[in-house]
């Protein structure tokens, strides 16, 4: 897993376009399929800003060259300072690579 700091110009640039941080709730719903390619559930997690207003939205797309990664231990530093400017985040899974064949699958999904 990469470090925190890894992401932490990432965040400021997020950050800079986020509202004022409020104290506000959040509901997280996890395991949400979102695609079912080939029979295949494809998975994402997301976190809700609980607001009247309209909120900016990032979509997470882990790390690990298609082959490997997870939605949620390769990009956990993303969601606490996310949630905390005021975004709603969507952390998605794609089908990793397992052979030259499957090459592009994983575009495929991001883009469902």
């Amino acid at each position: 897993m990469r470090s925190a700091a890894v992401y932490l110009p990432l965040m400021m640039a997020f950050a800079s376009h986020a509202r004022p941080a409020q104290t506000q709730r959040v509901r997280s719903i996890n395991d949400i399929v979102y695609a079912r390619p080939g029979g295949t559930d494809l998975l994402m997690d997301a976190a809700l800003p609980e607001s009247r207003e309209a909120t900016p939205a990032v979509l997470i797309v882990h790390g690990g060259g298609w082959v490997r990664g997870d939605r949620r231990v390769d990009v956990r530093p993303l969601f606490q300072p996310l949630s905390e400017a005021g975004f709603a985040w969507f952390s998605i899974s794609y089908r990793l690579v397992t052979d030259v064949s499957q090459f592009g699958v994983a575009i495929d999904d991001v883009e469902s």
